[in-house]
């Protein structure tokens, strides 16, 4: 995919050694997908987060030894994250599945952020994903 199409919304870093360039995440995908109401309040996650470690004691390997290996479109997921790194993808396994909480239906990414990038950028529209369902 060629990314000087979304140029209007890749950044650059101002305070990390070095700075990189990062894609505002949101706008990316309201713009390939038409998606407008797929972020959820960053404030949801520390809550999630919180309740993760309640149950299982980590916020990791809990979507792997409890959750459902699966594959979900990127259009069925919800995203907290607004900004990903464009470097990411060059550096990351893409063939370990992304963790996915279900909350009430919600499908939320919440680990992979890289992962579903590179996806998208190598225009897959599914990713492979542990679905851990979360009661809060």
């Amino acid at each position: 995919m060629n990314l000087s199409l979304y140029s209007s919304i890749i950044k650059l870093t101002t305070n990390q050694i070095p700075n990189y360039q990062i894609i505002e995440f949101d706008k990316f995908i309201s713009i390939k997908f038409g998606l407008h109401d797929s972020f959820i309040d960053i404030d949801l996650i520390s809550n999630y987060r919180y309740h993760l470690v309640k149950k299982y004691k980590n916020t990791r390997e809990c979507f792997w030894q409890f959750g459902t290996l699966s594959k979900v479109r990127v259009g069925d997921l919800k995203f907290y994250q607004i900004e990903v790194g464009i470097e990411g993808p060059q550096h990351t396994d893409n063939i370990f599945p992304v963790s996915v909480l279900n909350i009430n239906g919600d499908l939320i990414l919440f680990d992979g952020y890289h992962r579903l990038f590179n996806k998208i950028l190598s225009n897959e529209s599914e990713i492979k994903c542990y679905i851990l369902s979360l009661n809060v």
